[in-house]
């Protein structure tokens, strides 16, 4: 099976994006591979997204100064496997 990537864009989105990451953790494909890339959110953000990736292998955090959703977006899927 091949692996599939989800890249997801964050900026100061701690309230929401544990909801969103336990959505796309309870999928159900095995080879899930979750990009979050925080783009230099001044909130929890960062915290939330360290806090998962240590319960959760598949989920990778990439940690960069603001540069808006594109380069965020960019930024993702060049560090994408799937």
């Amino acid at each position: 099976m091949e692996r599939i990537s989800v890249v997801v864009p964050a900026y100061n989105l701690a309230p929401y994006l544990g909801a969103s990451l336990d959505s796309l953790l309870a999928q159900t494909y095995p080879e899930l591979e979750i990009v979050v890339v925080d783009d230099g959110s001044r909130d929890e953000t960062a915290q939330v997204i360290r806090d998962y990736m240590e319960k959760h292998p598949n989920i990778r955090g990439i940690f960069q100064e603001n540069g808006g959703v594109t380069s965020a977006r960019l930024t993702g899927a060049a560090a994408a496997t799937g």
